[in-house]
């Protein structure tokens, strides 16, 4: 699925119909440019899912954290949000316990150095910027049970 030209409004928008799909096991990949709307992304994506949380920023230097949500169908679930920006070779990806944290939904920003380490079905959206400085272009791929999951949600921004 290709988008174009989406104001924030509409990326956040968006972010609401990824999140009311996900459920325990999911992995959502967020790659593109700096400032190109990745963390604006899982920001709204993960206020969607949890009500109460404290702010939510960026894990660039922490590297990840984790956020209880509320699930579409009322689950209780851990969601892990992960940057990856910083880190310098596979061996530190592998060091943050990745293979712990797949049962639950993770969030990965910056995800093109453990590719290979990324569970076949997860969901990737790369961004770029629009047309103007505030709009983005975002492409949404990945493999069939999530081209179901989200052919069922509102997918018009």
């Amino acid at each position: 699925m290709i988008f174009n030209s989406l104001s924030i409004a509409q990326m956040q928008q968006l972010a609401q119909i990824v999140a009311g799909s996900l459920t325990s096991g999911d992995v959502v990949t967020l790659s593109g440019e700096v400032g190109s709307g990745k963390t604006t992304f899982a920001r709204a994506l993960i206020q969607h899912l949890s009500a109460g949380a404290p702010e939510i920023t960026s894990p660039t230097f922490n590297l990840m954290q984790s956020y209880d949500v509320t699930l579409g169908n009322g689950a209780k679930e851990t969601l892990w949000h992960l940057d990856l920006y910083r880190l310098k070779n596979k061996a530190e990806a592998e060091e943050l316990g990745l293979s712990e944290l797949l049962p639950h939904i993770t969030v990965i920003e910056w995800p093109e150095l453990i590719q290979n380490m990324l569970p076949a079905n997860h969901l990737n959206i790369a961004f770029d910027f629009g047309r103007n400085q505030e709009t983005r272009t975002l492409v949404i791929s990945g493999n069939e049970a999530w081209q179901n999951k989200l052919k069922n949600k509102k997918t018009t921004v």
